[in-house]
């Protein structure tokens, strides 16, 4: 199996997750910033992206 391979098995649930907690704000501009560099096939990223900050909103999608 090549290296790419192993790299790509590697991934786990979040068995938990604390809803106390928030992520910091540069962690969010970097996943961001990840996405927006994130290779697509047409190279047009077909998609938008919403960072939901508000607790209402978030209750609502749910």
């Amino acid at each position: 199996m090549s290296v790419l391979n192993q790299k790509l098995e590697w991934r786990y649930a979040t068995k938990k997750f604390d809803p106390t907690r928030s992520v910091p704000a540069e962690k969010i501009e970097r996943i961001i910033e990840a996405i927006r560099l994130a290779p697509t096939s047409s190279g047009l990223q077909p998609f938008e992206l919403f960072v939901v900050t508000n607790d209402e909103i978030r209750a609502k999608i749910r």
